[in-house]
């Protein structure tokens, strides 16, 4: 008995139907990115916490593909990223970064498809146990829209860290008032960047916005820095499920057997390690 017991169909999905689905959508070249940095960005990275880099995250449709095969076998968008290349946003991201400062890519990401007449997740900030430079911050949150966000499709808020009662020296307190609260739209594979003590959030989608509302996030750090954190070093299948199971086990938000499996993924590395 090894805790798997009545879970062999959703081992069965995740790791034979869902490579095999993903695998003619997985060519890296449609997700190689043209991102680029402006003056005007880092400013407002400085200023207000958060911007937008230049250019897109990938080829049009290129993620499109991937959120729609997972929805066929049932599982959640975060596993888009079990096909090859499909953080190439953020490397990307790191590269047009470097005249913020020199980052690389944590192990830290996750996919979300938020539905007409839903919302994105609450209130959060990526870290509120320490401050960040506001010029170079140690950890950077991207968020690409796979699609357009606009305001009635669940666009993130946030309020910008000139305006945020509680920055610097009350993180942890997520009030904040509403008259500073900023809407940021993105257009279709437009990517959305800021210091990881932004106090931000999904917003509602309109029962009437026609679609889901599609992103694809991950985290950057200061190369050296935080060296407890686990870098993303994925480049097999087997590897990339495995740095998926871990996302699990870190946020949740999916269904029991989904959870179940990632355990079993987790403990299993763990005993062959």
């Amino acid at each position: 008995m090894n805790g798997t017991e009545g879970l062999g169909p959703i081992f069965r999905t995740i790791e034979r139907e869902l490579l095999s689905q993903l695998d003619p959508h997985g060519e890296r070249s449609i997700f190689e990115s043209n991102l680029s940095i402006e003056e005007t960005t880092q400013r407002r990275l400085s200023s207000e916490g958060f911007a937008i880099l230049g250019g897109r995250i990938s080829t049009a449709h290129a993620f499109d593909p991937l959120f729609d095969a997972t929805a066929r076998l049932g599982l959640p968008p975060l596993f888009v990223f079990a096909a090859a290349g499909t953080l190439g946003f953020a490397e990307a991201a790191a590269r047009a970064l470097a005249p913020v400062g020199d980052y690389e890519l944590l192990e830290d990401f996750w996919a979300f498809e938020v539905a007409p007449g839903s919302r994105g997740w609450p209130p959060h900030r990526g870290n509120g146990d320490a401050c960040f430079s506001r010029t170079q911050p140690t950890l950077l949150n991207l968020w690409g829209a796979v699609g357009p966000a606009s305001a009635e499709r669940a666009c993130m808020y946030a309020v910008p860290l000139d305006e945020d009662p509680n920055y610097p020296d009350h993180l942890n307190n997520l009030d904040a008032p509403l008259a500073s609260v900023r809407a940021l739209p993105l257009g279709d594979r437009e990517l959305l960047f800021w210091n990881a003590n932004l106090l931000h959030w999904g917003g509602p989608a309109s029962a009437f916005s026609g679609g889901p509302r599609r992103a694809v996030t991950a985290t950057l750090v200061l190369r050296g820095a935080l060296p407890e954190l686990r870098r993303y070093e994925a480049r097999t299948p087997r590897e990339r499920l495995d740095a998926i199971a871990r996302q699990i086990l870190v946020y949740g938000h999916v269904a029991p057997e989904i959870e179940a499996w990632a355990r079993f993924t987790v403990g299993a590395g763990r005993r062959l390690g």
